[in-house]
């Protein structure tokens, strides 16, 4: 945490300003919350970005609970994460140098967008199937590849074409759009995620039981893409024309 703060300031005092032909991006006001939220397009953006936050948050705690009912002791808990999350940080490296900008080239921004989802969809019916004998023995196997998948794929893949699907707006809506999510709706979707937690828990509800809600939110973020899909069409070739 000290060398960040101390490349901070190294960052900060070199900082410029950089200048270009026409650039009016300083003397434009920021476009007003309210104008933001009643764009259709910002609006889809901020569900799916939500949505798949509370899907994070869900998968994730199970994955926790499933790891502490699976070993006994402190130091086999701490060998699983330690090992679990170096296999992790191995796999975004590869992926993003090696996989990230062929799929942003071949596939586009949204499609790329679903994948995410979709892999959801899938480990989250896996999970959902170790409730009722199937996978027997698998279980922390089956949620730690669920994790494994998310982690790799939201911070190479999931948060890039998501910064992306905002480049077609205007500058003072996309820069107003850009500091929302990152600065509310991350906070929020966590937030939401952790709230859902708690209720779930004061009912008692199974763990695998969780799963049909990560299924429905999955959906329902793959239903938003759907309808995402041809808005950003339009709002890349209204951008392309202006």
């Amino acid at each position: 945490l000290t060398a960040c703060a101390g490349i901070s300031v190294v960052i900060h005092r070199a900082w410029k300003p950089v200048q270009t032909e026409g650039d009016t991006i300083e003397d434009e006001p920021l476009a007003p919350i309210r104008a933001i939220l009643e764009l259709p397009y910002v609006r889809l953006v901020f569900i799916v970005t939500l949505l798949g936050l509370c899907c994070f948050v869900l998968v994730d705690y199970q994955m926790k609970i499933v790891a502490r009912q699976s070993f006994d002791q402190a130091d086999g808990l701490a060998a699983f994460f330690g090992t679990f999350y170096s296999w992790v940080g191995a796999a975004q490296l590869l992926f993003q140098f090696l996989v990230v900008g062929f799929l942003l080239r071949r596939f586009g921004v949204v499609l790329c967008l679903m994948v995410m989802p979709a892999i959801h969809v899938g480990m989250a019916t896996m999970f959902y199937l170790t409730g009722h004998g199937f996978f027997v023995g698998h279980v922390l196997f089956v949620i730690a590849a669920a994790n494994f998948a998310r982690m790799t794929i939201s911070e190479t893949l999931e948060m890039p074409s998501r910064e992306l699907s905002l480049l077609p707006l205007p500058t003072r809506v996309r820069l107003r759009a850009q500091a929302l999510m990152g600065g509310m709706l991350g906070p929020m979707g966590q937030g939401l995620g952790g709230l859902i937690i708690i209720v779930l828990a004061s009912f008692e509800v199974a763990l695998h039981q969780i799963s049909l809600l990560v299924i429905f939110c999955s959906g329902s973020w793959l239903v938003a893409l759907a309808r995402l899909r041809p808005k950003y069409r339009e709002t890349l070739a209204q951008s392309l024309r202006d």
